[in-house]
Formats: structure tokens, sequence, C-alpha cells
């Protein structure tokens, strides 16, 4: 009788579903494969959001900053019966394009006058090279004056413009860098974000341009 229980239990642990002896545990291959497929699609629907909240983040810091320039722009401006100069070979600076450092000395209209564009690239040697990673700013009557830009410019602007790059991290092709960034023609589309004397948010181009 005892032969028989023990023949009869070693029956029962073969064929239990508990048993794990002799059974192979993991996933199949077409469990992985689910699984991977899973993986792809949260990523796909995932990684585009992330990229484009990135995106309008720097947007909106860019239109933050542009305010901050325009207020320290308008109250120089007042101070001195007019705008803050632009960086200019001419002026003695090394460089221009970027806010001039007496908007911060003596009086300190903007904290630092090299306030970073965020969408510049920070490998983007050539534009380091060129100081291009800072915001750039044009006083336009000087320019007007000394460069031969045409009048329409004073007209559209006012004496002063500011930018930002925009999502395509470059200054606008075409005359004078007049494209205007606008996220209805897509996030990530072509365009400098302008702010000017005459506009808290430049939104058109001089008439003739584009």
């Amino acid at each position: 009788m005892g032969n028989q229980d023990k023949k009869m239990n070693d029956l029962l642990n073969v064929s239990s579903p508990m048993n794990t002896k002799g059974r192979q545990l993991g996933f199949t291959l077409i469990e992985l494969l689910i699984v991977v497929a899973i993986i792809g699609i949260l990523a796909a629907i995932a990684v585009p959001n992330f990229l484009n909240a990135q995106v309008r983040a720097k947007v909106s810091r860019a239109q933050a900053d542009l305010r901050t320039i325009s207020t320290a722009v308008a109250s120089y401006a007042v101070d001195h019966n007019g705008p803050p100069p632009s960086t200019h070979g001419n002026l003695g600076d090394t460089s221009y394009g970027y806010i001039r450092f007496n908007l911060t000395t003596p009086v300190a209209y903007l904290a630092t006058g090299l306030l970073v564009d965020p969408f510049f690239k920070p490998y983007d040697d050539e534009a380091i090279r060129g100081d291009e990673q800072y915001y750039t700013y044009h006083n336009v009557k000087w320019y007007q004056e000394n460069a031969s830009w045409p009048s329409v410019m004073l007209r559209f602007y006012g004496t002063w413009r500011a930018c930002s790059y925009g999502p395509d991290g470059r200054y606008a092709n075409g005359s004078y860098g007049v494209r205007i960034y606008d996220s209805s023609n897509g996030l990530n589309s072509e365009g400098n974000i302008w702010v000017s004397e005459k506009s808290p948010r430049v939104t058109g181009t001089p008439k003739g341009y584009f």
C-alpha cells in the first residue's frame, strides 16, 4: 500500500501545474514581441509630445526675455532720449548684434547684457565665434543712417528691434531677417521672434518684404 501511495504522489507531482521541475520558465517569443511593440507605440506617442513641449517652453522663455529687453530699452530711451546703440565694429565693439554693454552700467537696465537665446545650439561653433548665441538687437535708426537700411524698416519697427532665433535655431533668411516665426505654420517653422519699439510682438513684415 505504501508503494502504491508513493507512485500516485509521483504521478500527481509530475502532472501538477505547480511543479516546475523539467519545465522552462520565462516569456515566449510572441510575448516578448508584443511587449516590444507596445513600448514602441508608447515611445512614438511620448517622444514627439516631449519635444514639442520643450519647443513651447523655449518660445515662452524667449518671449519673456524679449519683454524684459523691451522694457529695458524703453527705460534707457527715456533716460537718454533714444534707444541704446547697436553693437557694431564702427562703434568700437569687437562683435555686433547683441545688447550693448551700456544697458547694464552705470544703470542696470538689464542684469546682464548677454542674455543667451534659448534656441541657440551649444554645439554651433560658428555662432559662438560670431557671438551669435545671444538675442539679436538692432538700433534701426543707426542702421538706416550708417548701413543703408531702407526707410521702411524705421517706419515699421520704430527706432529699435530685437529678436530670438526661433525654433529653427538661426537668423531668418531673407532681406534684413524680417521673416516672422508663427506657430500656426508649424511649431518648428522658420522665422524669428521679434519685438520692437512699435510692437511688443511683431506679427508682420515691412511692406515690400515676403
